[in-house]
């Protein structure tokens, strides 16, 4: 048996190895995020429990908003979506005609209820940049209030939060924010906001 020699073809070199791709370090990353929604610890230390069903409103709030880990917004946003989507089919409009309104909410300087403002946001497509979003600081939470103005005509919606819903909703922890979701989902309007219209007379100029 004959054996064939490779001819020679000068030194060789050692191909240097390389480190996972971006494609690999993508996949981490998103693995990572995933884990962190289902299974992120409570500052108790416990595990947050798995978020409520996904709807479009709890997407649209979080968009806005955030949200803790768990990836749920919490109540007051959620109440602030609820009467925006709510003022938005009472006025015959959408988000693509959020320049003929203007929204104002009044409440006191406290994230809880300024939140508010985020749910209004995400419903209606008013925002601060547009000059149509607003917040008029007040001392008394019991006086908290939403308005929505159609710029047109003067129609006026203004919102106030039931007793009932502030009583459950108040000073709910991050962490049971799915739960408060759940519940919230569940109740009828007239149990989250009572509802007033007139119609106002607008400064000159203000017509559109």
């Amino acid at each position: 048996m004959h054996c064939h020699a490779r001819p020679w073809q000068g030194p060789t070199r050692s191909r240097p190895r390389r480190g996972p791709g971006p494609c690999a370090t993508i996949a981490v990353v998103l693995v990572g995020c995933a884990s962190t929604v289902d299974h992120a610890p409570s500052p108790g230390g416990e595990p947050y429990p798995r978020p409520a069903p996904e709807d479009p409103a709890a997407v649209a709030v979080r968009f806005v908003h955030g949200a803790p880990p768990h990836g749920v917004p919490g109540p007051w946003a959620l109440a602030g979506h609820r009467i925006g989507a709510d003022a938005m089919r009472r006025l015959g409009a959408d988000r693509g005609h959020a320049w003929g309104i203007a929204v104002t909410h009044r409440s006191p300087r406290d994230v809880q209820f300024t939140c508010v403002l985020d749910g209004l946001a995400a419903a209606t497509g008013a925002s601060a940049g547009k000059l149509n979003l607003t917040h008029e600081p007040i001392d008394d939470a019991a006086a908290l209030e939403s308005v929505v103005v159609e710029r047109r005509s003067g129609r006026t919606l203004t919102y106030r939060l039931t007793p009932g819903f502030r009583a459950r909703f108040t000073d709910v922890d991050y962490a049971d924010f799915p739960g408060a979701a759940r519940a919230l989902a569940g109740l009828p309007d007239e149990a989250v906001f009572e509802v007033r219209e007139e119609t106002l007379p607008l400064p000159p100029g203000a017509r559109r």
